[in-house]
């Protein structure tokens, strides 16, 4: 039998020696799918935090709506 048969392919990536009869499984699309419903989860979570604010004020144009930015026509 010929050493050519018995002797593996390999390469190195990243300092990493890999055999060629196993890749490893690329996760890249699975880290941007993560990455993404972390962005959006803390967006939701940023904005419902911050409607709390506005409650006192909404009452205050409620009860005299001279009180508000907008002026409204006489």
């Amino acid at each position: 039998m010929s050493t050519l048969a018995q002797y593996s392919v390999t390469k190195t990536i990243r300092g990493v020696t890999m055999n060629d009869a196993k890749e490893e499984k690329d996760y890249f699309w699975f880290y941007i799918a993560g990455l993404v419903i972390a962005v959006v989860v803390t967006l939701a979570m940023v904005k419902s935090s911050e409607h709390g604010k506005y409650v006192t004020a909404a009452k205050a144009i409620e009860e005299d709506a001279a009180n508000s930015a907008y002026k409204h026509a006489p």
